[in-house]
């Protein structure tokens, strides 16, 4: 494997661990909306899927990236969100459909090269939402004073 490859993986798995350790440490509100608590499990098991991305990632098996990056791409289609029709989730969950795909071709292409920088994108745009949701969260809380 060329040395290029090495250092992508590696910023990839950086990437990764730092929104994986963000996700692993949040915790439910004690007594969240009616909607936000279903989706605890439903994020946990996007974490799941994320870390078998990262393993086919870097064990080149393109079988194991293509499975994860269907299940997550699946999630979004019975997602406990979908309901939510504000135009910023709608667009967020859009960017995150199209990076999936992106991730599915590059790995049914078995190109580690691409694959890498679509999951990367995917990751952003997760770091992305989970932003934007926690900014709009933080105003809602303190409008509600």
């Amino acid at each position: 494997m060329k040395p290029l490859h090495y250092s992508a993986i590696l910023a990839s798995l950086l990437l990764a661990g730092g929104v994986l350790a963000i996700l692993q440490a949040e915790e439910p509100a004690p007594q969240a909306t009616p909607r936000a608590k279903p989706t605890v499990p439903f994020m946990r098991q996007k974490l799941l899927y994320s870390q078998g991305l990262i393993e086919g990632l870097v064990t080149e098996n393109y079988q194991m990236i293509m499975q994860n990056s269907r299940r997550l791409s699946d999630l979004t289609v019975s997602n406990v969100w979908i309901t939510i029709q504000h135009p910023d989730y709608i667009r967020h969950l859009r960017h995150y459909q199209d990076r999936s795909q992106d991730l599915m071709k590059a790995s049914r292409q078995a190109d580690l090269k691409k694959a890498t920088r679509a999951f990367n994108r995917l990751m952003e745009t997760c770091v992305e939402c989970h932003r934007d949701y926690r900014l709009k969260q933080l105003h809602r809380h303190l409008d509600g004073r």
